[in-house]
């Protein structure tokens, strides 16, 4: 008798041992799939919050801190609130509005499990998730090897693709964008539009003229006075008179100054010669004949011109004062 039930013990225990075994998988297994749930859900809240508004992105990045704190829980009833409130936290930020209890911050103390109407509508969600994409799985037909670079294109832009497969006429249909994925391709088409626009705005100022590229009205400028060569051999008293006569009416110009006070200059140390000529400097005058008038002033800016002219006019008029001698 004694033998018996302890056969019986050891049946029962060598049985039990398998299904413990198994319990253990299976909870080993469940955990890991909820932790990878979570972690992809996740990463999907923060490709969304990238393309969120700024009072938005402030509150989700708060919510999405503290749910980062549970990631390490391994109790299962946890787990599924902590997958639920993620959930909930990435259907917030895609639909630009809180609702409960993320209309709130985020407690200081243990996180309380989410009210169970909101807890069942994140479950028929994502039931009906599940089932969309499973349908859609059945349907989807054998890619050839380039598909992957066009399914990659179609979740950045989030355009639907559709193409028939070679040989077998039915149309191809491609993967769908996440909406994470095409809030963040709305962002980037919303900034090209804006880059476009500043653009063209720069290019239309640079071809606007301004005040400074106006063309500037030439200033009308005033007649120089010309100089009028005096007769051959004129008497001291019409030479004196000649130079020493008033300016022209357009020597008040600033531009004339400086050729008034040279001809005033020239004058001065005429005279000053025609007192002071002695007999030697007669005769030299009249060894090297007549020099001719200087001709008409240089323009101005150019001093070396101008110097040379005072030279050429100076001796000019030396030979009007010089007297000739008699023969």
């Amino acid at each position: 008798m004694a033998e018996s039930l302890a056969i019986a013990a050891s049946e029962a225990t060598g049985a039990a041992q398998p299904t413990a075994v198994t319990a253990a998988a299976s909870s080993q297994h469940s955990q890991r799939s909820l932790d990878l749930e979570f972690a992809t859900t996740m990463q999907a809240v923060e490709v969304a919050l990238a393309s969120a508004p700024r009072t938005m992105r402030i509150r989700g990045e708060q919510w999405a801190q503290r749910l980062q704190l549970m990631a390490s829980v391994t109790q299962p009833l946890f787990q599924k609130d902590r997958n639920l409130h993620a959930d909930l936290l990435l259907k917030c930020i895609q639909e630009q509005a809180w609702t409960e209890p993320l209309d709130k911050h985020p407690p200081e103390g243990p996180l309380p499990c989410l009210p169970r109407h909101v807890a069942c509508s994140l479950r028929k969600a994502r039931a009906e998730r599940l089932r969309a994409s499973r349908s859609q799985g059945c349907a989807e037909v054998q890619r050839p090897s380039d598909s992957l670079a066009m399914a990659a294109a179609a979740a950045v832009s989030g355009k639907p693709e559709a193409r028939s497969s070679v040989g077998l006429g039915m149309p191809e249909v491609s993967v769908a964008a996440p909406p994470a994925y095409a809030a963040l391709a709305a962002r980037v088409a919303h900034l090209e539009l804006q880059n476009k626009q500043l653009r063209r705005q720069l290019l239309e100022a640079r071809n606007r003229p301004g005040p400074e590229a106006r063309p500037r009205t030439p200033r009308p400028r005033t007649p120089r006075p010309t100089l009028r060569p005096a007769s051959p051999a004129p008497s001291a008293h019409s030479a004196r008179g000649a130079f020493a006569a008033p300016a022209p009416p357009h020597s008040e110009a600033p531009c004339k100054a400086p050729l008034a006070a040279a001809h005033a200059t020239a004058a001065h140390s005429t005279t000053a010669a025609a007192h002071a000529a002695d007999p030697p400097a007669r005769v030299r005058a009249e060894v090297q004949g007549p020099v001719s008038a200087p001709g008409p002033p240089p323009p101005e800016g150019d001093t070396e011109a101008f110097l040379r002219y005072l030279d050429a006019f100076q001796n000019y008029a030396g030979s009007l004062f010089a007297p000739k001698l008699d023969s």
